[in-house]
């Protein structure tokens, strides 16, 4: 029987026979007879070696069983295929892996796993199994490794399984027969067994591919990952009749290789692979950590305070391996995350230092559940304005009975936005955009508005503070109970309390981007806040009694709730995170608005001194004719147009985080002297107008439908998605739109001249 990645899992993954009666009489094994796990020293030996890579709560049994099995299989596999042994008894296995120790080949991790072959009918089924089975020349145990070890395990790591198309794809247009090649986070190894099997299949001597073959090398962190890539090595050159062919595959960390180290590292032409896609905040270990935040400072490519924690390790080992492990002239090829493109954590990586021919490969479907693409680039010196050039190919694709096809659409030059003002001083290299689209890009210039928007107050967890009003008991007390309409993960999904009285003048309304339509707010929530209306500031002495004992009642549900380990351990820090909720320009009467997160930009005026939520940027002022100027600008399709090319975008394409992007235009600040800026807060108006008297056109027809259906007596809701798009389509709104964006782009343009 030929075998293959589907047929081996049937055979020995997680849903296995073989699999389930190891687990069973390993648990048999482990355990004692009350269930509990035996103080066995091997099985703290095994924590303590993978307490770097796992959650102390990952690093259990049931982990370390599953472990076990991989060893078992590949040690089954070796004896059976290579040396033709189909051992049952252990004393015979276990003399046998001495003798191989002896001759060099140690990759079964028995200091850990020695006991895995004691159960002498489940290693007589085994060699039954493998013996039926006539193998091919592929990655055989790493499909079985991703099958038997969870994804959430896996994932944690930052390990996705790699297609062996996409693997083979990326050699074939890079590797030449020959050439050092190195995967820096190897895995299971399907690189390295495709660089292996073009070797293989070479037309040239034999000593010309035991040569070739002594260049590829791998590292990883993993020892598990060692142990089946060196596995897959034997099977794979079984026929390759060289006793003393060395395996250059080492357990190393790429990032902290050192001069200390035994192995002296080549320098190779080729670097490839799909290193880890794991961000910083995700590792476990704070010492882990707070090491690669330092490496990655070294590199240069960290930016500081919200984006450290967001940037990936893919591209602190692509920075690391171009400028330590590759030739010049090599040629490093990666797997790695859509967010290296266009993320802000990565836009000093993104200068490419001493790179050249940068090219990004992007996919039509994703191959992998995160959006990646493929990043190649030349290790040689350019100007940086040629560099900043980089070559875009789409490649469409298609999966078909468990295969991927690839094909490729013509190359496309992409710069980043900032490219006209960029040079070797800049910090930072922005996200990449089509280089035809930079025409439709507005001027690059900060606003002066933009250190006058401030970002609303986390008003979170929401079942604590939003709240339905049950009833007025008087003109000072009400009664509540908590408003579970909105979408909260464990362990927020709870209801706090059934029903409380409070004071009515604790009762705020907030404003939420959910309910923002261009030119509108819809409507606002209640929320119980434990602030002074008259300066928005929380004094817990002058609380009213009633009031204080529903906050401290929360505040303990928040207290006793929370993860452990969390850095906010109160409710009123939590909800004053950097004072964004007493900073005073939350009391402002009259406020401008915009999203901070959608997928077009959306604004509208307050005028009651509405409490803004974090998904909200808001502007203070007491002119309206400055806040309807301003709505007219945010709201126009070339502020839109601008942000979507230079905003983080998400797996499809569309905008998902606005921030203050819309104030990187040169926005002029308000002149009531200007008569254009007076025309277009008119405009700004006009079309407001227009807006609410849409609003009502949609409620109308909302209630006819109802009419029609019978449901005249039912409350028509609001929707604030169909009411949005309801105000787009229409034909007098889109004819205003268009004029007033002419008049933005003409403000905007113009003011940068004056720039």
């Amino acid at each position: 029987m030929v075998i293959s990645n589907e047929s081996v899992i049937e055979i020995f993954g997680l849903k296995s026979k073989i699999f389930k009666s190891f687990k069973d009489l390993s648990n048999d094994y482990l355990r004692d007879k009350n269930g509990k796990i035996r103080p066995l020293k091997i099985f703290q030996k095994w924590r303590s070696r993978f307490k770097f890579l796992y959650k102390k709560s990952d690093l259990n049994l049931d982990l370390y069983i599953k472990q076990s099995y991989i060893s078992l299989l590949a040690k089954f596999f070796i004896f059976n295929k290579i040396f033709s042994k189909k051992f049952t008894d252990n004393n015979d296995i276990t003399r046998f892996i001495l003798n191989l120790k002896n001759k060099g080949i140690k990759i079964f991790l028995e200091d850990l796993f020695h006991w895995n072959t004691r159960f002498n009918e489940l290693n007589s089924n085994l060699n039954k199994e493998i013996s039926k089975i006539k193998l091919i020349q592929e990655d055989i145990f790493g499909k079985i490794y991703h099958d038997i070890l969870s994804t959430q395990t896996r994932h944690m790591l930052g390990e996705f399984y790699t297609p062996p198309e996409l693997a083979r794809l990326m050699i074939n247009k890079t590797y030449k027969f020959g050439q050092k090649v190195l995967d820096p986070n190897c895995g299971s190894g399907i690189f390295i067994i495709e660089v292996i099997l073009k070797v293989l299949n070479a037309d040239r001597s034999k000593k010309e591919k035991y040569e070739a073959l002594n260049n590829i090398y791998g590292f990883d962190i993993n020892p598990i990952a060692i142990l089946i890539v060196k596995a897959n090595i034997l099977l794979i050159l079984i026929d390759f009749k060289e006793e003393d062919f060395p395996i250059n595959v080492y357990l190393l960390n790429s990032l902290f290789i050192t001069e200390k180290n035994d192995l002296k590292i080549p320098k190779f032409d080729l670097i490839i692979g799909n290193p880890p896609w794991i961000v910083l905040k995700s590792i476990n270990s704070k010492k882990y950590k707070n090491k690669i935040k330092e490496e990655a400072r070294k590199l240069d490519i960290m930016r500081g305070g919200k984006y450290s924690t967001s940037l990936g390790m893919s591209s602190i080992i692509f920075e690391r391996c171009s400028r330590y492990f590759l030739k010049r002239g090599g040629i490093i090829f990666f797997i790695i995350t859509n967010g290296i493109m266009n993320g802000a954590q990565h836009a000093k990586f993104r200068f490419f230092k001493n790179l050249s021919n940068i090219t990004i490969w992007r996919f039509s479907e994703d191959i992998f559940r995160i959006n990646n693409i493929c990043l190649k680039a030349k290790k040689l010196n350019e100007p940086i304005k040629k560099r900043l050039k980089i070559e875009v190919i789409d490649i469409d694709c298609e999966h078909f009975d468990n295969t991927w096809n690839f094909k490729f659409q013509k190359p496309k030059i992409y710069i980043p936005y900032n490219y006209s003002v960029i040079s070797q001083k800049n910090s930072i290299v922005k996200r990449f955009i089509p280089l035809k689209e930079i025409k439709n890009l507005l001027p690059q210039k900060q606003s002066l508005y933009s250190k006058r928007f401030y970002q609303g107050a986390s008003i979170v967890p929401r079942n604590l503070f939003f709240v339905d009003i049950v009833s007025e008991i008087n003109e000072n007390l009400v009664e509540i109970k908590p408003n579970m309409g909105f979408q909260s993960k464990k362990p927020w999904n709870k209801r706090p309390f059934d029903k409380s009285k409070v004071n009515a003048k604790y009762i705020f309304n907030i404003a939420k981007s959910s309910e923002l339509i261009p030119f509108k707010l819809l409507r606002t929530f209640n929320v119980f806040l434990p602030i002074e209306k008259n300066d928005y500031n929380y004094y817990p002495e002058k609380l009213e009694p009633l009031s204080k004992s529903h906050f401290d009642f929360i505040n303990n549900f928040y207290r006793n709730t929370q993860k452990k380990g969390a850095k906010i351990k109160n409710l009123w820090d939590q909800i004053n995170h950097l004072n964004k909720l007493t900073n005073q320009c939350q009391k402002s009467k009259i406020k401008v608005i915009y999203n901070g997160i959608g997928s077009i930009v959306k604004s509208a005026i307050l005028r009651n001194s509405e409490v803004i939520d974090t998904s909200l940027y808001y502007f203070s002022t007491k002119n309206l004719n400055e806040a309807y100027y301003l709505i007219a600008i945010l709201n126009s399709p070339s502020i839109t147009k601008s942000v979507k090319l230079s905003g983080s975008i998400g797996a499809s394409g569309s905008l998902r985080n606005i921030h203050k992007h819309p104030l990187d235009f040169p926005i002029p600040l308000f002149s009531s002297d200007n008569d254009l800026h007076l025309i277009l807060s008119n405009k700004g108006k006009k079309i407001e107008t227009l807006v609410l008297k849409l609003i009502q056109d949609w409620l109308e027809k909302e209630k006819s439908k109802n009419s029609k259906s019978k449901k005249e007596n039912k409350i028509v809701k609001i929707k604030a998605r169909s009411i949005k798009n309801y105000v787009l389509r229409s034909k007098a709104f889109q004819k205003e739109i268009s004029s007033l964006d002419y008049l933005v782009k003409k403000i905007i343009i113009n003011q940068n001249k004056i720039y």
